[in-house]
This record gives structure tokens, sequence and C-alpha cells, in this order.
């Protein structure tokens, strides 16, 4: 699991994470998140990967990434 979180952050610094990718295409990337939330009623979500300068942030809707940000 430790892998996949370095993993999260260091793919976002080679900018391989990028909006438009499918859910299965992050997955495949980095692997399953610490923590999956769902927005009641609608299709998004938000993803977190810990990273090791903090969490990457992960904002999906309807299995399509729209947004990414680290704190």
């Amino acid at each position: 699991m430790r892998h996949a979180r370095i993993e999260a952050t260091a793919a976002l610094a080679r900018g391989e994470i990028r909006v438009g990718m499918s859910a299965n295409e992050v997955v495949a990337l980095l692997g399953q998140p610490t923590k999956i939330e769902r927005v009641a009623s609608s299709k998004k979500e938000q993803w977190t990967y810990e990273g090791p300068n903090g969490p990457v942030i992960l904002h999906l809707e309807s299995g399509v990434l729209q947004r990414v940000h680290s704190d």
C-alpha cells in the first residue's frame, strides 16, 4: 500500500494523472485509493491517496477524473 501512496504523488508530479482519465485508468496507474467518499444523490466521488507530503485528492464525476489537488 505504501508504494501506491508514494506513486500517487510521483505520478502527479510527472503529469501522468490527467483530467479526463477514467476511474479504471487511475486505478491501473495508482492502485486503489486510501479512501473514497461519495457525494449523496450525485455521481461525484473524492478519492484520497496518502503521499509522503500529504494527501493527494482526486475528484471524479461519473467515473471520469475532473480535478486533482494536493494539500
